[in-house]
């Protein structure tokens, strides 16, 4: 699946109005939920394996599809592709590389 297919199938679950800022505030819920899952587990457990948990590996899974969930429905709003977003993703990195940038501060780099 592409990333165009996808955010084509998952607009089918939005149940917000067309003009909410509800997926921009759920974007930023959902990658928190992410970040917490591992805090936790760091808390509890220490760094070391914390790649090799496979609890958490299945947690971060289903908060990383939500992620991606609401990072569609955020291009959505702004009728952008997100195949689109992610070539143009890509086609920055590989600029900034190859420009010795990679690594820095600041958008315009």
């Amino acid at each position: 699946m592409t990333l165009s297919e996808y955010q084509r199938e998952a607009a089918e679950f939005a149940e917000f109005a067309p003009d909410s800022m509800y997926p921009f505030l759920g974007l930023a819920e959902e990658a928190g939920e992410a970040c917490g899952k591992v805090a936790k587990w760091i808390r509890k457990n220490g760094d070391a394996g914390v790649y090799r948990d496979l609890v958490l590996r299945e947690q971060i899974e289903k908060e990383l599809g939500d992620v991606l969930w609401m990072t569609a429905a955020c291009a959505a709003m702004f009728q952008l592709d997100l195949g689109k977003v992610a070539k143009s993703n890509i086609a920055k990195l590989t600029d900034r590389k190859a420009r010795g940038v990679i690594v820095g501060e600041g958008d315009d780099r």
